[in-house]
């Protein structure tokens, strides 16, 4: 049982929450979209947890499934981008060793972590494990539209911060955020609409907004602005700086994953750090 909380609170940290229940529905809406995504998710947060455990100093931030919620996100990102083999597991546990120790020197130079070892390993295993013999997976083809479903974008802004591309995957995650809170469901349904509603405006290519491209990292920071220590406009402008930092990354045709999240939250923080003289 101990496990299982632990590896829940993994999952609901993903999303900055900390519930079992929330945890669950997030497994949950991913299992439905692909029980290979979700096993994979599982596995690398028990394996990662694992590799902490011998580490008494990090057991109250383990309980609270903070070395959890990378490893989540490196798991799926891993069957995303590469071919599924025995050879896959071996160097998904290099990866997680790779995003743990980069959780680890993050938190020694006092910089929130959020999904950056995520991000970079993943860079990483993209750079290197081609080279070491590690078979990329085939891009599937997107067709081109001009239509806007609207309740489709707005969930898989919600979906795709697991890299998930599922409607009812997405509406599943705001269920759970619901559970937690009202007003984290609230700002993440907010969040996706900015980006939804922005990408329109600016006639930017439907697939970046119906694929909810524009809206995932944007609900992280939404729902990472959205504590009692920010105020509502500070949530406001970090999340327009989330999409314009998204915009620029589709653009460039870049893997951004939650890099426009873990960007703009720093530069928030940070400039408001400096502006209290801390």
């Amino acid at each position: 049982m101990f496990l299982v909380a632990l590896i829940l609170k993994g999952f609901s940290q993903v999303m900055l929450q900390k519930n079992l229940i929330t945890g669950f529905c997030f497994l949950l809406g991913i299992a439905l979209n692909s029980w290979v995504f979700a096993l994979a998710a599982l596995a690398s947060v028990a394996l990662s947890n694992l590799m902490i455990w011998p580490f008494k100093e990090f057991r109250k931030d383990m309980e609270d499934g903070l070395w959890g919620f990378n490893a989540c996100l490196i798991g799926i990102a891993l069957v995303v981008f590469f071919e599924w083999s025995f050879e896959l597991w071996l160097f998904a546990a290099l990866a997680l060793a790779i995003g743990n120790v980069l959780m680890w020197i993050l938190q020694r130079l006092r910089i929130p972590p959020l999904t950056f070892p995520f991000v970079l390993t993943t860079w990483l295993s993209l750079y290197l494990f081609p080279s070491l013999g590690l078979e990329t997976a085939s891009t599937a083809i997107v067709n081109e539209t001009t239509q806007l479903p609207l309740l489709t974008s707005l969930f898989k802004g919600i979906a795709q911060v697991f890299l998930q591309d599922n409607i009812w995957t997405g509406s599943l995650f705001l269920l759970g955020l619901a559970i937690q809170s009202r007003k984290v469901a609230l700002y993440t349904l907010l969040a996706s609409s900015f980006g939804v509603g922005i990408g329109y405006l600016l006639s930017l290519p439907m697939n970046w907004v119906n694929t909810g491209a524009l809206g995932f990292s944007a609900v992280l920071t939404a729902i990472l602005f959205s504590s009692s220590t920010y105020k509502w406009y500070e949530a406001l402008a970090s999340t327009l700086l989330t999409i314009a930092i998204s915009i620029a990354f589709l653009r460039l045709d870049g893997i951004m994953l939650t890099a426009p999240f873990v960007f703009a939250s720093w530069f928030v923080i940070g400039t408001k750090k400096l502006a209290a003289g801390k």
